[in-house]
């Protein structure tokens, strides 16, 4: 089976940002811990934090901040009763257990090597430090906890703090929903940890009185002061995510490492991941403060919490009894919601217990519904359903303006029918820019060349060409390393060359709309094409062995290239292209690679032998010049 937690698995009771709390249970493996615990207690009105001056948050802010998100991360598997019975050995006890573990488990590749594994009750997990997979039947660690995800989380764990690994870990649902509600997990160097602990944490490194050099013990709670603006910030929708994270749940210190290190899991979206990284380190990590006042009695400084309490709890699936009806509600969860040129593009998951089939999703902006199937596979669902064909993305069109967007799964079922999530999605539909950088008439008509994009799209935009009345389209996907910037990419660049009769036209390049919109001009202008014919001239014919050699050179002033060379004895034509250098020829065209030499068969007998230059435009091919021969 697959590992079903790595993938983009939904946190029931998870509230993406300006979402009302989904009252549904959270499940267990994917947002752990009791309403109680400290993880998912909100901070209260009477935090009182430090000063940026005082000892232990300035100690804190000398730090580098980072978010561990692959080797240094912890790997989380969801095993279901149709995975293989394993062998797990505690290498430092002797200790053998036997559990179920998903075919396809990964471990982290840091030499820590944290892996936590929940098992097919939902609730009973298995923490692992140094994890090493053996064989496809046996696996060892060298320090195994076990954990009841109903627990505070507090009473064991692979943490130096002896707190569990699944505290404060930033899932990656929670990376794609850009919502975590729950308090976040950090780790601090040596030079700032100093001896405690202080509660949460129950323990602390081994070697803490002589490596321990700073003011901050294992436990100390940090956060962003409620007096933080956040949305004046520019942080990007991730960076946000992290930032609402710090100022309503707080941080606790779990762990020791070299820098100031949040955690997220190893399968989240790792561009995600690099926008919240970014803000972290530039916009939040010189907002942190130390919370002075949290502890068993007053989690998060007491008062009024800033969020409500997490709902109850529910394991990753229940089976309905023997002989009864289940009728379940769907489950399933938006993973993201992004406005395109077309509209906005929806993707997520959802499955009925009810059936091992697909089924609908009703997606609606503002009051217009869409409706699609979830039947695209994902993987990461593992054996959350009877397969994984249960992924969905669709593309709801969307006029320029702000709306709400909903997912609704369809049950098979009488019922409600569940929402999958809600956001307030503004749809810009900018028009497109770009600009027509040359237009050069060649043989074959007029090359135009340019630049263009949409501020709707990242992808390439299409560009139509029109001579007078007569359109040609193109793509414009071209490198344009000078644009910078100014795109999400440089793949905005175009040369198309456009057919062209002899005379005077309009010659003019339009950038098209991705959304529904007018399509910009990129540029008119009046060309000429002369559309002039070729010259050249036949040096000379001499009969060989092989038929008759032809030489000469021609050229084309409609083209600095090259141009082909029809070569004729009586009525069989051979082709040659004239490109051979000849420095004779001097400045008569752009270049002096203009020479042709070729042999053309010829029976016995008497010939004519006719060469032509071949126009590269629309137009007569002149000829080089004829001649008798007897072969």
């Amino acid at each position: 089976m697959a590992i079903a937690a790595l993938g983009g698995l939904a946190v029931a009771g998870l509230a993406s940002p300006g979402m009302a709390a989904d009252p549904q249970p959270r499940i267990a493996a994917l947002h752990p811990f009791a309403v109680s615990s400290p993880a998912n207690t909100a901070i209260g009105s009477g935090a009182i934090f430090e000063a940026a001056t005082d000892v232990r948050t300035a100690a804190l802010l000398r730090g580098t901040p980072t978010i561990n998100s692959t080797g240094w991360s912890i790997a989380v598997a969801i095993a279901t009763e149709a995975d293989p019975m394993v062998t797990l050995t505690n290498t430092s006890t002797g200790v053998v257990r036997s559990i179920r573990m998903p075919s396809g488990a990964q471990v982290t590749t840091g030499t820590d090597k944290a892996m936590t594994i929940v098992q097919p009750d939902g609730y009973t997990a298995y923490e692992c430090y140094k994890m090493t997979k053996v064989s496809a039947t046996s696996w060892t660690s060298t320090h195994i906890v076990q954990t009841d995800l109903r627990s505070d989380g507090l009473a064991g764990g692979t943490r130096a703090a002896g707190i569990s690994q699944l505290v404060g870990l930033i899932r990656t649902a929670e990376v794609a929903a850009d919502a975590i509600p729950h308090a976040l997990a950090v780790s601090i160097p040596d030079s700032m940890l100093g001896v405690g602990p202080v509660w949460p944490a129950r323990l602390q490194d081994n070697n803490a009185a002589t490596a321990y050099k700073g003011p901050i013990a294992m436990g100390t709670m940090l956060g962003i002061p409620a007096s933080v603006d956040l949305a004046s910030l520019g942080l990007s929708a991730e960076g946000l995510a992290v930032a609402r994270a710090f100022q309503d749940y707080g941080a606790y210190v779990v762990d020791r490492s070299e820098t100031v290190a949040l955690y997220a899991e190893p399968l989240s979206d790792q561009g995600a991941v690099a926008r919240m990284k970014a803000d972290y380190q530039q916009k939040l990590f010189p907002l942190l403060r130390v919370l002075a006042n949290s502890s068993a009695g007053t989690v998060g400084g007491g008062g009024n919490p800033r969020q409500p309490a997490a709902s109850g709890l529910t394991a990753v699936a229940a089976a309905p009894a023997a002989g009864t009806t289940a009728n379940v509600a769907p489950i399933g969860f938006v993973d993201s919601m992004v406005v395109t040129g077309a509209g906005v593009t929806v993707q997520g998951w959802t499955g009925d217990a009810d059936t091992a089939g697909p089924i609908a999703v009703h997606v609606y902006v503002d009051n217009s519904p869409t409706g699609t199937v979830a039947n695209l596979d994902r993987p990461d669902l593992g054996g959350l359903f009877a397969n994984t064909l249960h992924g969905f993305s669709v593309t709801v069109p969307a006029a320029a303006g702000t709306h709400r967007v909903c997912a609704y799964a369809i049950n098979v079922a009488p019922g409600a029918n569940p929402s999958l999530g809600c956001r307030s999605v503004t749809v810009s539909n900018v028009a497109p820019i770009g600009f027509v950088d040359s237009m050069v008439v060649t043989g074959a008509g007029v090359t135009v060349q340019g630049w263009t994009g949409d501020a709707d799209t990242a992808g390439p935009i299409a560009v139509h060409v029109y001579v007078d009345n007569s359109p040609t389209g193109t793509v414009a996907n071209l490198d344009r390393p000078d644009l910078g910037s100014l795109f999400a990419n440089t793949s905005h660049g175009f040369s198309v060359t456009v057919p062209a009769a002899a005379g005077t036209h309009r010659v003019c390049a339009y950038a098209i709309n991705v959304a529904p919109g007018a399509n910009p001009s990129l540029g008119c202008r009046s060309v000429t094409v002369s559309n002039v014919a070729p010259i050249g001239f036949v040096d000379s014919m001499v009969v060989t062995g092989a038929g008759v050699t032809v030489q000469g050179w021609t050229g084309d002033a409609d083209t600095a290239g090259p141009i082909a060379v029809h070569v004729y004895v009586d009525n069989s034509p051979t082709g040659t292209v004239a490109n051979l250098d000849r420095p004779d020829l001097g400045s008569l065209f752009a270049n002096t690679s203009h020479g042709f030499s070729v042999t053309v068969p010829a029976a016995a007998g008497t010939h004519r032998v006719c060469a032509y230059a071949i126009n590269v435009a629309p137009g007569a091919n002149p000829s080089l010049g004829c001649r008798s021969l007897t072969v």
